[in-house]
């Protein structure tokens, strides 16, 4: 079986994978993927047993309770060498801590509890020394943070490598439970509960890009479907580091008022607001737009004409207060998700409920929900072993068409159901980044 999707299924069919099946198929997607993407140019720079011994001191750290809490952080596996590693130390330990053992991990996870922080595994100085040391803490997300005026975010950065050197990132989000890839890899596989299971980004769906041609019409900015989309994943994945769960509605509508919103689908509870997150994201792309056309003049009047670049001071201030607003929308939307209940958005991104209670409607027509990939398969079974924000979610989308809704787990699992006039679809194997 050269699959690896065949190979989980396989493995799957007893609850029996643990860390051996979990490295088997990183492995065999890292060697499928170099050899049919990068023409084999990929290496790893460490050996592939020290990616085996990571994983189980990873997922035995994930065991170990500190003070009734299980450690939930992020292990960067890479190069021993700055030049060949794509993120920069915050903290450079003057002397490398050996992980011999789970509870050397377990005493650094806490200066990685912020989200962004990732803790920098690699092995021995030299090629004879296999042991596994960590290095220091780096800025894992620095990559995604990079500036230059006058460019939305989602046009710089991401998870590039160094010289076709490899990196692997390991998560521990609990007791048993892992989630890792590798740079370059699209999926990210996750151990829990004795199976492994392939997740996908949300961001790569036809029915996302949809919803995207939607918004941006409700919208009519000048930004492409990347810049929503890594506007949207940031929601996500502010909402998501908060490990509370959280549920947005994206209502068909693209203006409609709350007590509009209550007398059409009956949601209950709550709390109004108006929280304009598509406003916010239009500006920023005006900003964008203003700044670089005023770049194309100062290039074409040449530097000298002072009006010129006192301008683009100006705007260079502009944009950088455009895209601090969006950053704050972003933030405080992702914050009203923490309340239960769900975040009810129309389709210009304008949020008018939080906390508010999904009501079924008995008698109204449900569509047929089916798993996408599997047109032909019906999962209402499926269904019944996830929790109750996920079925009034998946409920809602069944009865109102056009209806998106995006939920996440307190385990960091992302579903999103949705559905047009004639069926449901959901898609329960969902990662946000982007």
């Amino acid at each position: 079986m050269d699959n690896p999707t065949d190979k989980i299924i396989a493995m799957n069919s007893e609850n029996a994978c643990g860390v051996n099946e979990l490295y088997s198929i990183l492995l065999s997607v890292f060697h499928k993927n170099n050899e049919n993407l990068w023409a084999g140019r990929l290496h790893l720079p460490f050996d592939k047993d020290s990616l085996r011994r990571l994983l189980k001191k990873a997922y035995a750290t994930s065991l170990l309770a500190e003070e009734g809490r299980y450690p939930r952080f992020r292990i960067i596996l890479g190069s021993n060498r700055d030049e060949l590693f794509p993120f920069t130390s915050v903290v450079r330990f003057q002397s490398p801590v050996v992980i011999n053992e789970a509870n050397d991990l377990r005493k650094l996870a806490p200066s990685v509890s912020e989200s962004s922080c990732a803790l920098w595994v690699a092995e021995g100085g030299d090629g004879s020394d296999r042991r596994l040391k960590c290095l220091g803490i780096i800025d894992a997300d620095r990559s995604f943070k990079t500036t230059f005026i006058g460019t939305p975010d989602s046009r710089v950065g991401g998870n590039g490598v160094i010289g076709d050197t490899e990196f692997a990132i390991v998560k521990i989000e609990g007791p048993g439970s892992l989630r890792a890839r590798f740079a370059l890899q699209k999926e990210e596989y996750v151990l829990r509960g004795g199976q492994i299971r392939p997740t996908r980004l949300f961001a790569y769906l036809e029915v996302v890009l949809q919803l995207v041609k939607t918004v941006l019409a409700a919208l009519a900015p000048r930004s492409s479907a990347m810049d929503f989309l890594h506007s949207w994943a940031r929601v996500l994945d502010v909402a998501n580091s908060k490990r509370h769960g959280a549920a947005f509605l994206l209502l068909p509508e693209q203006a409609i008022s709350p007590k509009e919103i209550r007398e059409k689908y009956g949601f209950s509870g709550g709390f109004e607001v108006s929280l304009n997150l598509g406003k916010a994201f239009t500006e920023f792309a005006v900003a964008c737009e203003c700044y670089n056309q005023a770049k194309a003049n100062v290039n074409h009047a040449g530097f000298e004409a002072v009006s010129h670049t006192q301008q683009m001071e100006l705007l260079s201030n502009q944009w950088l207060a455009r895209r601090q607003d969006l950053y704050l929308m972003q933030e405080a939307l992702a914050a009203l998700s923490g309340v239960d209940g769900c975040v009810v958005l129309d389709r210009s991104l304008k949020a008018h409920l939080f906390g508010a209670k999904i009501q079924t409607i008995r008698d109204r027509k449900k569509l047929p929900l089916v798993d996408y990939d599997q047109p032909g398969t019906i999962i209402e079974e499926e269904m019944k072993s996830l929790g109750t924000r996920n079925n009034s979610a998946c409920l809602f989308c069944q009865e109102h068409p056009g209806a998106f809704a995006f939920v996440l787990s307190q385990d960091s699992d992302l579903r999103l159901y949705c559905s047009d006039e004639k069926v449901a679809y959901a898609f329960l194997n969902l990662d946000t980044y982007t």
